[in-house]
């Protein structure tokens, strides 16, 4: 078994890593990154599409698997045997960078 190698940006790496993130929907991923993340001008659009390429990376590459409710719309993911055995980099301009694009930019003339 090959190992995975995965970029995440500081602040979603020590979420995702976390225990208590072996379960979760995108919108508990999304509002734990709103309160650890260092980017003030994040609004929940942008946290959550950010969140949401994150997740569909980290599934991409095998290391979560989604889990559709059949009783509700909450969708959740689950961390697979894989995730355990990836080697994740910091990527701390990647973050920052996706925010940049996203957020309107102060001098653009309307």
């Amino acid at each position: 078994m090959a190992v995975v190698k995965v970029n995440l940006s500081e602040d979603f790496l020590s979420i995702i890593t976390r225990k208590d993130f072996d379960k979760f929907t995108v919108l508990e991923l999304r509002s734990a990154y709103m309160a650890l993340s260092s980017n003030n001008l994040l609004g929940k659009n942008e946290a959550q599409r950010y969140v949401y390429r994150q997740i569909l990376k980290l599934k991409n590459k095998g290391l979560l698997r989604r889990i559709d409710s059949k009783s509700s719309n909450k969708t959740k993911y689950v961390k697979t045997e894989l995730f355990s055995a990836a080697v994740f980099n910091i990527d701390k301009k990647k973050g920052e960078e996706i925010f940049k694009q996203d957020t309107p930019n102060s001098e653009t003339v309307i």
